[in-house]
Order: C-alpha cells, then structure tokens, then sequence
C-alpha cells in the first residue's frame, strides 16, 4: 500500500472565493422596493386583509369499511328554543368506527339550520362530509 501525505492547503474547492451579486444603481430602487414588500408580508402587515379566507380543508380520510348504522338517540327537549340539535355519528379513529353522541347547540342566527354531516362512499372508500350551518 501507497501512503499519502495529508494535504497541507484547503482544496481548491473550498478555497475559491464567492462572488456575490450586487444590483446596479439602477436596479436599487427595484430592490429595495421588493425587499420592503417582502418584508412587509413577513410581517404579515397583510394578514388582516387575509383574514376572511377559510382555513385550508384539510386532507380526506378514506375508509375501506362502511360505517355501522347510527344508534337511536334520546334528544330530549331543548334547553330553549335558541337551540337545535346536532345528531350524534360515527368517527373513524385509525382501527375502528367511534360513536360521538349528538348535542344541543346554540343557532348561529335565528334562521340557521343545521345540515348533518354524513358519511359519502367514493370510488377511493368512505369520507366524512362535514356537518355545517346553513
């Protein structure tokens, strides 16, 4: 076996010195300009313009199985007239189907309805459609 001698210099990979870019005079104003709306979003001095948007959904769980039939639930009367009941349903939790019992939820406004979520087959399995407010 050949013994080398361990290099006594840096490489000259790494001992090449890095050039950086800087704008003319004539493309400062450019640059400046987008750094401060760069900035400026960084910031999120833009957020509240923003505000209104829904959050983004988030991803679809698909179920190879069918969900059970829902069980018969008890509402009871309502605590006022305010308030509708949010029927009960099944929850997929990654092994099996979990039951959430349905609730009595205040109207977001007196002529609200609520529209009950429901479980939807699909060529990829079963989804849940959200429940919401109409």
């Amino acid at each position: 076996m050949s013994s080398r001698k361990p290099l006594s210099r840096p490489s000259t990979l790494f001992a090449r010195p890095v050039r950086l870019f800087t704008p003319s005079a004539s493309l400062a104003p450019i640059a400046s300009a987008a750094s401060i709306a760069l900035l400026a979003t960084a910031l999120g001095l833009f957020a509240p313009a923003c505000a209104h948007d829904p959050a983004p959904p988030s991803r679809l769980i698909y179920v190879a199985i069918p969900p059970p039939p829902d069980p018969v639930e008890v509402s009871g009367s309502a605590p006022s007239p305010r308030y509708v009941w949010v029927t009960g349903r099944y929850d997929w939790n990654g092994v099996e189907y979990v039951w959430i019992p349905g609730q009595w939820e205040p109207r977001p406004h007196e002529r609200a309805v609520w529209v009950s979520g429901r479980w939807m087959r699909t060529r990829y399995g079963w989804v849940w459609v959200e429940g919401h407010w109409s």
